[in-house]
């Protein structure tokens, strides 16, 4: 099995010591072609990004509340708060705990341009691109490794236009589930590599793009680490050596350590929260989610997702199928030693695309049913991403009946396949149609009008308590007034409230209390909201509506009342800068002493 080069001769340059002037060149004449490829891949990606090359945000699934995550992350920003996880604008202004729950790399990814001066709607857009560039090249050098560079192009192409990426990007709006895709071969890349040599540059990339999935999307996350740890069983058999396996091992947990501030925090506040409605609800129930393998096989195309998604397009593609259909056909025929190896691996392949099918049909419900978290994947059809995958992979496996062809009949070929792959899948690349936004009016205000409802029920309508959500703190039995949002209220007393200063996570301003009073504050309430009155510690309480009380004693005080950190989140915080920071040292630590570097 082959394996590519990358620009890693730098590294090793860096790393590893002077090598020879044969063996530069020839690294460097590697960094070219690799830089060739992820030029061609570029281009060939015209017609996937088509659609976001206007000057209108498309209209999808959740259109306008991508807008609203981006507007509250750089509100927050904006305020000193790096990592906030209390929206303050969104819950009709109640405010909702979205990033202790969401995974929140796409969010900064989108920030990231927009800090650069893009407006939110190009940085958005650029985040997508971005992923789908990603998923191109991420997609080459895991292909390049196996099949050669004319494989690899093949299954770079095809992964770009598998159909679900475009159900994800044109029809849900799950951008979040689109990016996670294109980081998917990078995690098997660089674990591949781990596996079959101990070079560092193969730990640091395996930790960090483990992490990097859970950051993006939990459920992909989950659903993917199952197929990693047999991909990884498979490849420490192949070559009878378990020490690849330990050092994958370690990559892992390493990965996890990088992602703690998000995913331990998510999992341990989830008891204060609706969490159950993702799954409660009969539409998002995943026994009403699985999908027939006919549908797999089917070429029609429909915007009109029903209840729960049922009805969306869940085919795999033609020219994947029927590219898959020929590899098979000539790789069974490889008699040789390597040709032996690669039908093995080729067929390993299949069989895991074999397996996230079988997740997707009914008669894996007994798994459905026995296993505690897959509950919170909701829609067994989420296993197309590992079938988008692997099917993508096996495209390009038919180059290995033409290793011994020349260069020309190879380079015409392979023009060939990528024309049908573009033809064939092209005309998914469409939107329903585009919201004229005026960028001026992204801002609290316009999060506050939209009422900012992060709800799996995809309502807007706010009024019942199930309409805000399954990040609604469970405190809330029954709604508000609406008008007391992001306001401050004197309930028992007599009170004025004055100065008052407000922010994404918190509140400031002074009481005034001419006896003993009780104030409510217009946020939902949450056991990490802090207070202080003064100099002391402000004790808090909630009733039915869930809003934010305290006691005031008669007299003048200066109060603060901010979303704090748990001891859970601080203690997760240190896990992953300690996580970080033994990386970093990792990456410089001088050649040798961490482990032989010889494969």
């Amino acid at each position: 099995m082959r394996r590519l080069g990358l620009p890693e001769w730098i590294v090793d340059a860096y790393f590893f010591g002077k090598m020879s002037d044969l063996d530069l060149k020839k690294k460097f004449t590697q960094f070219q072609d690799f830089l060739c490829h992820l030029f061609l891949i570029v281009a060939l990606s015209i017609f996937a990004i088509g659609p976001l090359l206007t000057r209108n945000w498309v209209m999808v699934g959740e259109s306008i509340e991508q807008i609203l995550r981006v507007i509250e992350l750089h509100q927050g920003i904006q305020n000193g708060d790096f990592y906030p996880r209390w929206f303050g604008d969104l819950g009709g202004g109640f405010g909702i705990p979205y990033f202790v729950f969401y995974s929140p790399l796409i969010y900064y990814i989108s920030e990231f341009f927009h800090l650069l001066g893009f407006g939110l709607v190009i940085s958005l857009k650029s985040m997508i691109i971005v992923g789908v560039l990603l998923s191109g090249i991420g997609m080459f050098m895991l292909a390049n490794a196996f099949w050669g560079r004319h494989g690899a192009l093949i299954s770079a192409v095809a992964y770009i236009y598998v159909p679900y990426r475009m159900v994800n990007l044109y029809i849900r709006g799950d951008f979040a589930e689109a990016f996670a895709m294109a980081i998917l071969p990078f995690i098997l890349y660089f674990f591949y590599q781990l596996v079959i040599q101990k070079k560092r540059l193969c730990l640091l990339g395996s930790s960090v793009s483990y992490a990097a999935l859970i950051l993006t999307h939990n459920c992909t996350a989950l659903i993917f680490s199952g197929f990693l740890l047999c991909f990884l069983v498979f490849i420490s058999l192949k070559r009878k050596d378990w020490g690849g396996f330990g050092r994958s091992f370690l990559a892992i947990i390493w990965g996890f350590g990088l992602s703690a501030i998000f995913w331990f925090p998510a999992l341990w506040e989830k008891q204060w929260v609706n969490i159950h409605l993702i799954y409660s609800n009969a539409a998002l129930d995943f026994r009403n989610n699985f999908i027939e393998l006919f549908r797999l096989l089917s070429s029609s195309w429909t915007f009109q997702g029903g209840v729960g998604g049922r009805h969306l397009p869940f085919q795999i593609g033609v020219p994947h199928i029927l590219f898959g259909v020929l590899s098979f056909t000539y790789i069974m025929k490889l008699n040789s030693p390597k040709g032996r190896d690669t039908r093995e691996l080729w067929l390993f392949f299949l069989l895991l695309a074999g397996l996230a099918v079988f997740f997707t049909n009914a008669s894996s419900a007994w798994i459905w049913e026995r296993v505690p978290l897959m509950k919170y994947l909701q829609f067994p059809w989420r296993f197309l991403t590992i079938v988008s995958l692997m099917v993508s992979i096996l495209s390009g496996g038919l180059f290995c009946h033409f290793n011994k062809e020349s260069g020309l009949v190879k380079e015409a070929l392979q023009i060939v396949l990528v024309i049908i792959v573009i033809l064939s899948s092209a005309q998914y690349c469409k939107v329903r149609g585009y919201y004229v936004i005026d960028e001026k009016r992204l801002g609290p205000t316009f999060v506050r009008e939209d009422k900012g409802t992060v709800s799996a029920y995809n309502t807007n309508e706010m009024e019942r308590v199930m309409d805000f959500g399954e990040y609604l703190p469970k405190f809330v039995k029954r709604l508000p007034d609406k008008n007391a949002a992001r306001k401050v209220l004197t309930k028992k007393g007599t009170a004025r409230i004055e100065d008052l200063r407000r922010w994404m996570q918190g509140y400031r301003f002074t009481v005034i209390a001419e006896q003993p009073s009780e104030i409510v504050v217009g946020s939902f309430y949450y056991p990490t909201w802090k207070g202080r009155l003064g100099n002391s510690t402000l004790s808090l309480f909630t009733d039915d509506e869930g809003l934010i009380h305290f006691w005031v004693p008669s007299g003048e005080y200066s109060v603060e009342i901010f979303f704090g950190d748990s001891d859970a989140r601080l203690w997760c915080r240190f896990i992953s800068l300690f996580s970080l920071a033994t990386l970093l040292v990792i990456s410089v630590w001088p050649k040798g002493r961490l482990f032989s570097e010889k494969s």
